[in-house]
């Protein structure tokens, strides 16, 4: 038998899962759904299982903190509808990274490559290596307009027109770079997905920031730091990076 878990926040994805789980290996058990971060920690902390089926972006961030809280040994099957975190995800414990809608197809190919690898209890870089070139190939299409609704009147804004994307008052907006301020029917987690990286980073839980709005920065004592924006920003909006961004910001700048 082989016991696994599921790190998912979307209920009808952990059931579609399940249920292809159910055709493809009868072996495999699924003994516990995780739909955050903060339980995820939690629940690694104090269980172990064979294998784990995890979704990159969980209700409260990125399901990358789990494992830079917790050290895991357990093999990892990622499953996402974004592809730009295929690098990242093959620097943890990945037999495979499964692109959404899951198919029958794609989840046998991914248990076999489990089973193999757990089977004989060897190092599988070589896999990785392959995938990460297959992952490398493949083209990434990020978000390139964003449909803004004012009032009666509908209009496309180009992403290249955006210097940052914040929350506040529980409601997600993008700033224009003349200062203007437009709603996006958006959560950052699901902003943070589609934005290409190269020019937009998530900075805290709160901003997402494009590079050209970047004026100036400077390195706090408890190791974040404080951005000087344009347009400026509101007083309520937080520009600083935190501590848990502290090191892939840097690297960020460094691309």
């Amino acid at each position: 038998m082989i016991r696994a878990i599921i790190l998912e926040d979307e209920p009808l994805a952990a059931e579609h899962l399940k249920r292809l789980l159910a055709q493809c290996e009868p072996l495999v058990e699924i003994i516990d759904v995780i739909p955050s971060v903060k339980k995820g920690i939690a629940w690694l902390d104090n269980h172990s299982c064979d294998l784990i089926f995890v979704d990159i972006n969980l209700a409260d961030g990125e399901c990358f903190r789990i494992f830079e809280e917790v050290e895991v040994d357990t093999p990892v099957i990622f499953t996402t509808a974004y592809d730009q975190y295929a690098i990242r995800a093959f620097e943890l414990n990945s037999v495979d990274y499964l692109m959404k809608p899951v198919s029958v197809s794609q989840l046998k190919r991914s248990l076999t490559k489990f089973k193999s690898i757990h089977g004989r209890d060897r190092n599988h870089k070589e896999n990785l290596e392959n995938l990460i070139s297959g992952m490398l190939k493949r083209k990434i299409n990020y978000k390139k307009r964003f449909l803004i609704e004012t009032g009666s009147q509908i209009s496309t804004i180009p992403v290249s027109d955006i210097a940052y994307f914040y929350t506040a008052q529980k409601n997600v907006f993008l700033r224009h770079w003349n200062g203007r301020t437009s709603t996006v029917d958006l959560s950052l987690e699901k902003l943070d997905g589609i934005l290409d990286p190269q020019f937009f980073f998530r900075i805290n839980r709160s901003c997402i920031v494009n590079i050209e709005s970047i004026t100036g920065m400077s390195v706090m004592s408890n190791r974040t730091i404080k951005l000087s924006l344009k347009p400026l920003p509101d007083p309520e909006l937080a520009d600083v990076v935190s501590v848990a961004r502290f090191c892939e910001f840097r690297k960020w700048l460094n691309l």
